[in-house]
């Protein structure tokens, strides 16, 4: 209709759609220098999460 404000495009703007997903990332891949200290880091804390999805309360941060 002519005159209709469009309320959905906002949320489809790249910025709109990753803003909530990068504020979510952990400070250590945020604050990262390069993006391959980045990428370590991403992988580091997806290990991690994917290890205690797998064995819940046996998995920390600090283990290696």
């Amino acid at each position: 209709m002519p005159g209709e404000i469009l309320t959905g495009t906002r949320g489809k703007f790249f910025t709109m759609r990753i803003i909530s997903r990068w504020n979510n990332l952990p400070r250590e891949v945020v604050d990262s220098t390069t993006l391959d200290t980045s990428k370590i880091q991403l992988d580091k804390v997806l290990g991690h999460l994917v290890w205690s999805m797998l064995l819940p309360g046996k998995v920390g941060l600090d283990d290696p």
